[in-house]
């Protein structure tokens, strides 16, 4: 059976105004990595705490009003935001992930998912998603534009298409569309904002096909790339994307092949998460990104490898301040 994308969305979007940024300030981190953040904290010139830590100090439920989570899913994507009864679910780890992004969705109180964005069609970031979409009721999918003949043609390619369309056929309305600069979605005062995605990539460069996704909630900002690499991010610099964030979830699992000086530059976050398995095969994050994260003064980088599930969230009688906390 042949299995293509849907038709592209036909619905004219536009970016909303851009948002302000919150400004630097000082981290309260951890102290599970003290001699390092003594080191950052004193190269921050700046008088407020805005990040404040509680890592295992917390319930594994994050009942906020905002709320993004960078799953530990291993070597792989998997991100949930949710915002009052809103939830989306960015990528889903590997096919045999399935079951522990399910069960992060269950113990979190995720009865459905109103968007889930699939970033690219490598099978670490959508594997997952097949058995998710067959459990958890999906209002939208979200596709990145590919070529045709640059599709994957594996099995675990084939179930996910196979999913959506007799899910998309059964009793649930699920609607099913292709990325487009500029779309936005609105979630109860969120927004979700693609950035960008370039279909014209091919199958050997697959990574830069990634949808560029940002999140803003009030003053608090999330950019999440998938795999984008250094090709997608000097056209991100070319057209003078606004990708600056609060929250940058690194690309490419911490590659050096992804991450520039320039490109975090743009970005200027007051958080990094990178999201690899432990030991992984391919040295993810690379000493490269470090030296990277180093030259540009960053101090507050977290690591689903090591701290587990990460979760920065805010409430509305919070103001602009943001926490964080792990478990495993």
């Amino acid at each position: 059976m042949a299995y293509k994308l849907p038709p592209k969305y036909s619905k004219a979007y536009k970016l909303s105004p851009k948002y302000s940024k919150i400004k630097k300030r000082n981290t309260v981190m951890s102290l599970v990595l003290l001699a390092v953040i003594v080191i950052a904290y004193f190269a921050v010139s700046n008088d407020v705490d805005f990040v404040k830590d509680i890592f295992n100090n917390k319930p594994p439920v994050i009942d906020t009003d905002f709320a993004v989570h960078f799953i530990d899913v291993g070597q792989g994507d998997s991100t949930l935001i949710k915002i009052h009864d809103k939830a989306i679910l960015i990528d889903g780890g590997d096919y045999h992930k399935s079951d522990t992004v399910n069960d992060y969705l269950k113990q979190q109180e995720v009865e459905k998912l109103d968007l889930v964005v699939v970033s690219h069609f490598h099978t670490d970031h959508y594997g997952g998603l097949v058995d998710v979409i067959k459990t958890v009721p999906v209002d939208e999918v979200l596709l990145p534009d590919v070529k045709t003949e640059n599709l994957p043609t594996n099995n675990t390619f084939r179930e996910l298409m196979q999913t959506i369309t007799d899910k998309k056929q059964g009793n649930e309305k699920l609607e099913v569309t292709t990325a487009k600069k500029d779309m936005t979605y609105d979630f109860d005062g969120g927004q979700l904002i693609v950035i960008n995605q370039f279909p014209e990539f091919s199958n050997d460069d697959m990574n830069n096909t990634s949808i560029i996704v940002k999140f803003v909630y009030k003053e608090v900002s999330v950019l999440i790339a998938g795999d984008l690499e250094v090709k997608g991010e000097n056209r991100l610099l070319d057209e003078n994307a606004d990708i600056s964030s609060v929250i940058f979830k690194m690309n490419h699992h911490g590659s050096k092949t992804s991450n520039t000086l320039d490109f975090l530059r743009k970005v200027n976050a007051d958080v990094y998460v990178i999201t690899c398995g432990e030991n992984n095969k391919y040295g993810h994050p690379h000493a490269k990104t470090y030296e990277t994260l180093n030259e540009l003064g960053a101090g507050n980088v977290y690591r689903t490898d090591k701290n587990g599930n990460i979760i920065f969230y805010s409430n509305a009688n919070s103001g602009d301040e943001l926490e964080v906390a792990n478990f495993k």
